[in-house]
């Protein structure tokens, strides 16, 4: 395919044009925010090529990708001179929450014929009201290489403020989240380790199921924190310092954490290796965890 898009958000531009296709990228004289170009710190390939905007309107594209209402109302119609998802088809990538009031707001591409718009969380699908627009939701990749069982009934919800449960035990008690949870289940089972693991699956302040986690630990007196992403962006710093006022009395050690590098990860595999938090951290975490535990 010949996709149209704008060189925004640096890192998941990156990753998107290592694909099979041939990618476009609007190129202004200064390289300003509207028109980039190719990243000139990252190893992007022959495949995405920088475009003059003066050139736009020869081009001949299969779809547009946007990222933000100025590209979607005034740069596609200005440069490329044709209507977006009337004229070409139109892909509306949602990178944020929205802010505020979210439950009263429309998204920007709401009600536009043609343009679908995906979003890569489920929370951002309930919050922004797209009207009638198509949606799609393109979460974590990590979940897309595992199989699990559907729910027999097609109107289940997660119980909003409720943890799960997915692993019973003695010794320690695992808060996780997300694709983490498959890799402490599989540690945890590896290791015929004697600990509590609880999905935390709302993250929220206001939702945190703070009765699960407090019984766990309770009984457990000891206390991991697994999450992939970076240190700098941990959720687990504010979690082990909440636990740690409101649960100091029943912890025999401090909160242990389990989490991914300084840096977020990157397109080459070895430095994503190296960002994300994996088995063998887990593992290791665990086994010292134990080592310690009554």
């Amino acid at each position: 395919m010949r996709i149209l898009l704008w060189h925004v958000h640096g890192s998941w531009t990156t990753a998107f044009v290592q694909g099979v296709h041939r990618y476009f990228v609007p190129v202004l004289p200064d390289r300003g925010p509207n028109g980039l170009g190719r990243a000139r710190t990252w190893d992007w390939p022959a495949s995405a090529e920088e475009v003059p905007v003066d050139d736009l309107r020869r081009l001949d594209v299969d779809v547009v990708i946007v990222q933000r209402p100025i590209e979607l109302d005034c740069l596609v119609p200005a440069w490329l001179g044709r209507e977006p998802g009337t004229e070409v088809p139109t892909v509306y990538l949602e990178h944020d929450a929205r802010r505020g009031d979210a439950e009263r707001t429309r998204h920007p591409a709401a009600d536009r014929a043609g343009v679908r718009i995906v979003h890569v969380t489920w929370f951002n699908r309930l919050m922004w009201d797209t009207g009638a627009s198509p949606v799609r939701v393109i979460e974590h990749v990590d979940l897309y290489q595992r199989l699990m069982q559907a729910p027999e009934n097609l109107d289940y919800v997660i119980p909003p403020g409720q943890a799960a449960l997915r692993r019973e035990g003695r010794r320690a008690t695992v808060l996780t989240y997300l694709s983490m949870v498959h890799t402490v289940l599989e540690a945890a089972e590896t290791l015929d380790a004697d600990i509590d693991v609880i999905d935390l699956r709302w993250l929220d302040k206001a939702s945190f199921d703070w009765e699960t986690v407090a019984a766990s630990v309770r009984k457990t007196n000891n206390v991991v924190i697994v999450e992939q992403g970076a240190q700098g962006t941990s959720y687990g710093a504010w979690l082990a310092d909440e636990i740690q006022r409101r649960l100091f009395d029943w912890l025999d050690q401090p909160v242990q954490r389990v989490m991914g590098g300084e840096a977020s990860p990157s397109i080459s595999k070895v430095l994503e290796r190296a960002a994300a938090a994996g088995p063998e951290e887990v593992t290791e975490a665990l086994q010292s965890l134990l080592r310690h535990a009554a």
